[in-house]
């Protein structure tokens, strides 16, 4: 896509765009079973088979998180991310 701007010349200088995944859970779930996922989850992206499969897809996993972690990850996102879209008008939609 030779004549999309990048970001940069979208004239958004200093913006790193990446994408990430987490896994999430309702509100009021109960810190036990948070902790027993997020075990779960670390040891998963610890195994080298699993660390192969998202290799597969170019996927690097991040190292081992916490709940505390991901949430302070996502509502930094928002922060980072939710002037953009409200300047572009997109949460109007």
């Amino acid at each position: 896509m030779p004549d999309v701007p990048t970001v940069a010349e979208a004239g958004l200088a200093g913006y790193e765009v990446s994408s990430w995944f987490a896994l999430a859970a309702p509100k009021g779930m109960p810190q036990k079973i948070v902790d027993a996922l997020s075990k779960a989850s670390n040891e998963a992206k610890a195994s080298p088979e699993f660390a192969q499969k998202l290799a597969d897809f170019s996927i690097q996993p991040s190292a081992s998180s916490t709940p505390a972690s991901t949430r302070k990850l996502v509502f930094d996102e928002i922060k980072r991310w939710a002037p953009l879209v409200g300047e572009s008008g997109a949460a109007k939609n």
